[in-house]
């Protein structure tokens, strides 16, 4: 089915107990513009028999992905990667106060969940294709930035980062499903990635 689009980039918080992979803290962190990623399989793992490759083993090794979204403010920022946060107050009064990220050498990105919706068309019928990459670690991108001329060059926010096998007993690493609506789809999004308390 063509991909039209891609929606609701959705992270949790990762945890195994050591009998269960549990997920918490989970939120909405910005609105997404791009999602790709890149699936490495197990590298020459053939076995050879009569002169000819016989058995081929092309099982999930690693992977790498980028999420690309609008923009990544300072909550979401510090969640998905372990920042320390200092408030600024501005002097003078009418101005509220300020989150400041602290990048340095005591932040740790944590493990997540992370799940997004893909928009798919087929016979002219949309639905929504529902994926969440069971760990994932985030890592701190380049920025690139332009000026602004007579016209507005919109500029978005790369967040690269690895896939990984979760702790169970199967490794899993990604499941998806097919809905009908993207309501739908986030719900079960939400469902597995346990959301926070919402209003």
């Amino acid at each position: 089915m063509p991909k039209i689009g891609v929606s609701k980039p959705y992270v949790a918080q990762y945890a195994w107990n050591g009998s269960a992979v549990t997920y918490s803290n989970g939120q909405l962190i910005a609105k997404a513009a791009e999602f790709s990623t890149t699936i490495n399989p197990a590298n020459n793992n053939n076995f050879y028999a009569d002169n000819a490759v016989s058995e081929s083993d092309t099982e999930f090794s690693n992977g790498s992905g980028q999420m690309t979204v609008d923009d990544l403010l300072a909550d979401p920022a510090k969640f998905i990667y372990g920042l320390e946060q200092t408030q600024y107050t501005p002097s003078g009064g009418g101005s509220s106060p300020v989150q400041i990220n602290q990048y340095n050498n005591a932040m740790t990105s944590p493990y997540c969940g992370l799940g997004v919706i893909i928009k798919i068309k087929n016979n002219n019928v949309t639905k929504w294709r529902g994926v969440i990459l069971n760990k994932v670690q985030f890592t701190v991108p380049s920025e690139s930035v332009q000026t602004q001329g007579q016209t507005i060059n919109w500029q978005t926010t790369p967040i690269p980062f690895t896939i990984l096998r979760d702790d169970t007993t199967k490794q899993g690493w990604m499941k998806d499903g097919t809905f009908e609506s993207e309501d739908a789809a986030l719900t079960w999004i939400k469902s597995v990635l346990t959301p926070v308390a919402e209003e």
